[in-house]
């Protein structure tokens, strides 16, 4: 899930840009960029296309989730930032996001997990599907 979440958060679709940009004519620049220097913004590289079906396949696991705060719990949880290593939203986010404490959020996190990890116990294609990706992308790390 969490190699998903790292892909999701990669993913850099039409659209997706949450940043502004704003111009002033008035002001003066700085000093740093007057003269052609420009700092280099460092992004991570968008993710395989195994990693991309791997997403894929992991948020459709989702959807065996019964309870609908529930796979919103373990929907935010499971978005990684490989960079620093980890979540983009703590237990305590989650929790005043869906109106409950972060012990609680906790706790519907792994019932979450265990409702997906029985879902795929009782059907193995599900698993099959993904190997071929697992053994390409995940091999070498």
């Amino acid at each position: 899930m969490r190699r998903a979440g790292w892909a999701l958060f990669r993913f850099r679709g039409a659209g997706t840009n949450i940043g502004m940009q704003v111009m002033r004519w008035e002001c003066v620049g700085d000093p740093h960029t007057e003269y052609g220097y420009t700092p280099v913004e460092v992004r991570p590289g968008p993710p395989t296309t195994g990693e991309i079906f791997l997403m894929d396949e992991a948020s459709r696991w989702l959807s065996f989730i019964d309870d609908n705060v529930r796979r919103r719990i373990v929907a935010m949880r499971m978005l990684w930032n490989d960079w620093s290593g980890r979540n983009i939203y703590s237990y305590r986010k989650i929790g005043r996001e869906v109106g409950t404490s972060a012990t609680i959020v906790r706790i519907e996190y792994y019932r979450g997990l265990a409702e997906i990890a029985q879902t795929l116990n009782k059907n193995y294609s599900f698993l099959d599907r993904i190997e071929l990706y697992r053994r390409v992308d995940l091999g070498a790390s």
